[in-house]
């Protein structure tokens, strides 16, 4: 009978270390193709979230930068081929869409129709009350209205009270 407290040697031995090598060699591997593939995967991923560029040449989102709007101010910036009008409100206008006279010559004032998204059923209308974002095409001949902000008794029409003409 052999002893069994000396260590092996021999073929058995060096088959082992040479299999324990082959393990890590293998695992080290594994790991790094495994690697590659969540960082290709997670990059597709975050890819996906931006526009695409057939979506971006058809007018999908605009930036516009408020910080450059003075109060009571108008830009227009072209979405779609439409005019989009945005007005930076003052405090004295938004205080003036709340007067009982303008208010009764609404048709509807406090519309709750399908067409009013969630976020603009409010008094003023919009997200943000400072704000008014528009699209700037005439819903009955499909003309771009012109801005006369200041009432005027005489311009554009006879007791013009200011707004969109």
């Amino acid at each position: 009978m052999a002893d069994q407290s000396q260590p092996l040697t021999g073929i058995g031995a060096a088959a082992g270390e040479h299999d324990h090598n082959r393990r890590d060699f293998l695992l080290l591997v594994a790991g790094a193709v495994g690697a590659v593939a969540a960082v290709s995967a997670a990059y597709v991923l975050v890819d996906t979230l931006n526009p695409a560029a057939d979506v971006l040449a058809a007018g999908g989102p605009a930036d516009v930068d408020l910080t450059k709007l003075a109060p009571g101010q108008q830009v227009v910036v072209l979405w779609r081929g439409r005019p989009i009008f945005v007005v930076d409100r003052t405090p004295e206008l938004l205080k003036e869409l709340q007067d009982p006279k303008l208010v009764d010559q609404l048709s509807d004032p406090n519309s709750t129709t399908d067409q009013q998204p969630p976020y603009a059923r409010n008094w003023h209308r919009s997200i943000k009350p400072q704000y008014a974002v528009l699209v700037g095409v005439c819903t009955h001949l499909g003309c771009i209205p012109l801005f006369f902000p200041k009432p005027d008794p005489a311009n554009p029409a006879p007791n013009w009270l200011g707004g969109y003409f």
